[in-house]
């Protein structure tokens, strides 16, 4: 990686990792002469690489390293190939296109695989829109779930709060969609539940949406609480009666098969990449999007009896284990990388 070597994340893995440090020149695209160096004289010690991201230089050396020594590679996309990642700004498209046409088509089609972290991001991506032959393979993503906690937490954990209440987890920005989430709770008004925002952004972008929930008349059900972690963010999903994410781009969503591994239902936008593994599996609400069906779903939600909230939290449970458990992408990139290897032997 491109990392400074005295970085503090590194201390925390206990894999090999080879920080090369920073590009010298801060350049279109960050080209890194270490990196390619450190790829060329090194690559051939091993069976299979797997390349994460595109749109960087990082990809362009992978690509060339390994087809120059006979490795094969895998590429996650990790949603920069999706509609709304590519065509949200118009310059930014105007550059992928110059550099997909120069460079990074080939970078793909040399690939053996291009993997996707949800089958919806593997449908919503573009890749015949910049036509390349690469196959792709939806291998999904997973964690290992709630982390073990003290018996306080613990027990507090079995107790939903009293008052209904929402979860809305993540970073505050334009494409999470709380400016609707918001609007949802003016439109039902005194039926609209606690709603707990847990997150932090630019403080532009934070003071936009308190005095949203100000002009709205809604600032009373709606409490901002910064950016959580450990016990304190487990403690908050756990609690809470579901998490929303009405979302307007993403494509898998870690806080929502968190919450999930934890028993606690979802209410989601169908432009988050798990949405159709969330609605087969009972495990929430996914909604087309805007305000007036997100209010819907969060009536329809609350008006449902306690038997079928406890029976929802059994079924956020089972789609967290049977699709998100971190064992299920790891079986299925395990087979795929002893088939990609057979076939290059």
């Amino acid at each position: 990686c491109v990392d400074p070597p005295e970085s503090d994340w590194l201390t925390q893995f206990k894999v090999n990792v080879h920080a090369l440090g920073a590009p010298a020149l801060k350049l279109f695209y960050s080209p890194s002469l270490d990196l390619a160096r450190w790829l060329i004289t090194n690559v051939q010690r091993f069976d299979i690489v797997i390349c994460h991201g595109i749109w960087q230089f990082h990809s362009v050396a992978t690509g060339i390293a390994c087809k120059r020594a006979g490795v094969p590679y895998l590429v996650y996309s990790h949603g920069m190939l999706m509609r709304n990642s590519l065509l949200g700004n118009r310059v930014k498209l105007a550059k992928k296109a110059l550099y997909w046409a120069l460079i990074e088509r080939a970078v793909l089609n040399g690939a053996s695989s291009l993997l996707y972290t949800s089958e919806s991001e593997r449908q919503w991506s573009n890749v015949k829109f910049f036509h390349t032959s690469c196959v792709a393979t939806n291998i999904g993503n997973g964690i290992a779930g709630a982390p073990q906690f003290s018996s306080l937490i613990e027990s507090s954990m079995l107790v939903k709060q009293s008052r209904p209440t929402l979860l809305a987890l993540g970073r505050l920005h334009p494409v999470k969609g709380l400016d609707t989430l918001l609007n949802a709770l003016a439109l039902l008004g005194d039926a609209a539940p606690n709603v707990v925002i847990a997150g932090t952004g630019t403080r532009d972008y934070e003071r936009y949406l308190r005095e949203l929930a100000e002009s709205l008349g809604v600032s009373a059900c709606v409490q901002f609480v910064g950016e959580v972690a450990g016990e304190k963010k487990w403690h908050l999903l756990s609690t809470s009666w579901a998490l929303v994410a009405p979302s307007l781009h993403e494509n898998f969503g870690l806080a929502i098969v968190e919450a999930l591994s934890i028993g606690t239902p979802a209410i989601v936008t169908k432009n988050v990449g798990i949405w159709r593994e969330i609605d087969a599996s009972g495990a929430g609400i996914a909604y087309q999007g805007g305000a007036e069906e997100l209010a819907q779903s969060i009536r329809s939600f609350f008006a449902l009896p306690s038997s079928a909230h406890a029976h929802m939290g059994v079924r956020a449970s089972e789609c967290f284990e049977s699709n998100f458990s971190i064992s299920v992408p790891t079986t299925r990139l395990i087979t795929l990388i002893q088939r990609v290897i057979g076939e290059h032997k």
